[in-house]
């Protein structure tokens, strides 16, 4: 009779030491996060293709360089793997916009901003 109250706070220590871990380890993977300055005057013109995930959210992107002044005239998404993200999608727009990568991210779709930028960052490190 003594051991069963003993297993089930023996379980629920356990699951709550998996939900603090997981919920560390995601806490940690997203504030790791950083998109690096990239000099677009180093930049070819061309299209380059960039992935990147960060854990439920991903992304593939198609970014064209012009020759004139090196910039990014276009960024299509080929694919946007999200949970609530969909509004992030204007993130590409304010990158074209401001010829930059770090931009404000999108409220309530933080961490798809964020993976669209890297997606972004990734296609222009690749060349």
């Amino acid at each position: 009779m003594k051991k069963k109250p003993l297993i089930i706070i023996s379980i629920c220590a356990m699951l709550i030491g998996f939900a603090l871990l997981g919920r560390l380890y995601s806490i940690k993977t997203f504030s790791d996060f950083r998109v690096e300055y990239i000099d677009f005057a180093n930049i070819p013109a061309g299209v380059y293709e960039g992935t990147y995930k960060l854990q439920n959210v991903s992304v593939s992107a198609n970014v064209t360089v012009i020759m004139e002044n090196h910039q990014i005239i276009d960024i299509i998404l080929n694919e946007h793997i999200n949970h609530r993200g969909e509004s992030a999608n204007i993130i590409v727009d304010r990158i074209i916009d401001t010829q930059a990568l770090e931009v404000d991210v999108v409220s309530g779709a933080t961490q798809s901003s964020k993976v669209i930028m890297k997606a972004v960052e990734n296609a222009l490190l690749s060349p």
